[in-house]
């Protein structure tokens, strides 16, 4: 993929904290989106269920998680694999506590469902003095608040503090599934995220979670790598020998915690002018600049190059934070420069 702004260079450029937004890339504050990206409509449309990849996600350079589409029954793992013959480290089914704390809920190995709130999720609620409530279509939703039956304990899921409700699962087969929803006791319903795997949205635009009997968090698989990946490249999970579906391998929390405190954009100093992009995805970056637009079909072109910054320790032979840079030998202000960026 090719990608292109036109900017003036101009002085007094601020030093700024960039971050990474999904497959996008950003520049003193000014991110694009890049790449294909996968709703949960589009999962709705797949026929087959018996090898159905819902999502594949990359949690570390060399760790993610594989979502099917329903328990995996089999004491063996799925037969899965990553493109570009990647060998796994290791596959095996991830804890059903660790889908809970994405979908809301889980469903332990003594059979009971435990719905889960992660207090990280939501510091301005104290833990020790707010009650949360469980509610939904099996309870009446707004009827749940104040009721006992339904309100919420304190616990730990995943090593983290968590309000927490179990009970029989067999409350919770209906048809359709259920919805459902957390509240506060003043009345406070808690936004249920994009990124769930069980949104739902109804016709009136209310979004809520959804309990489905068939992912009960035995769907999920864990799997790692002997090296990191190259994020410069598009990655996919896919069944063996063509049996289902594939899956574009998203990078996730890692991904987005990525940053550099390195000023950005085009700074002139001292009679030269220092070309920054963050680009942690890209796989090839190119300056063009001219002196007037009229010149912009014929401009001087640069290739950048990943900067590597040093660690805070000592001995940290550094590590690269998803910045480009080039180094020009002029004072280009007033100049007008663009970048073409390749990537997945």
């Amino acid at each position: 993929m090719d990608c292109r702004w036109v900017f003036a260079i101009r002085r007094d450029l601020g030093r700024r904290r960039c971050m990474a937004d999904g497959n996008g890339y950003a520049l003193n504050g000014f991110s694009v989106a890049l790449g294909p990206v996968q709703g949960r409509n589009d999962r709705a449309r797949m026929s087959s269920v018996s090898h159905k990849i819902v999502q594949a996600c990359l949690e570390t350079p060399t760790s993610g998680l594989i979502e099917l589409a329903h328990d995996w029954g089999e004491a063996h793992s799925p037969g899965v694999c990553l493109s570009g013959d990647v060998q796994f480290a290791s596959l095996e089914r991830a804890p059903a506590s660790a889908y809970g704390v994405e979908s809301g809920y889980f469903v332990g190995d003594n059979g009971e469902i435990c719905f889960v709130v992660l207090c990280s999720k939501h510091p301005r609620l104290d833990p020790t003095k707010e009650t949360l409530y469980l509610a939904g279509d099996f309870n009446g939703w707004a009827h749940a608040i104040g009721k006992a039956e339904w309100a919420m304990r304190a616990g730990t899921v995943e090593g983290q503090a968590a309000w927490l409700w179990t009970g029989p699962m067999d409350r919770f087969r209906g048809n359709p599934w259920p919805r459902f929803k957390f509240v506060t006791a003043q009345q406070h319903w808690l936004p249920v995220p994009d990124e769930a795997p069980n949104v739902v949205r109804d016709v009136q635009g209310n979004i809520n979670y959804q309990v489905n009997p068939d992912c009960t968090g035995r769907h999920v698989f864990r799997f790692t790598l002997h090296a990191p990946l190259d994020l410069s490249r598009s990655w996919r999970i896919a069944w063996r020998e063509g049996k289902g579906d594939s899956a574009i391998l998203r990078p996730t929390t890692f991904f987005h915690a990525l940053a550099s405190e390195l000023p950005l954009g085009a700074i002139v100093r001292n009679g030269q002018t220092t070309f920054r992009l963050f680009a942690p995805r890209a796989s090839r970056v190119e300056l063009c600049v001219c002196g007037d637009l009229a010149d912009e079909k014929n401009p001087h072109r640069y290739e950048l190059k990943r900067r590597w910054e040093l660690g805070p320790d000592e001995g940290d032979e550094g590590r690269w934070n998803g910045i480009w840079e080039v180094i020009l030998n002029q004072a280009l202000h007033g100049w007008f420069y663009w970048y073409h960026v390749d990537g997945p």
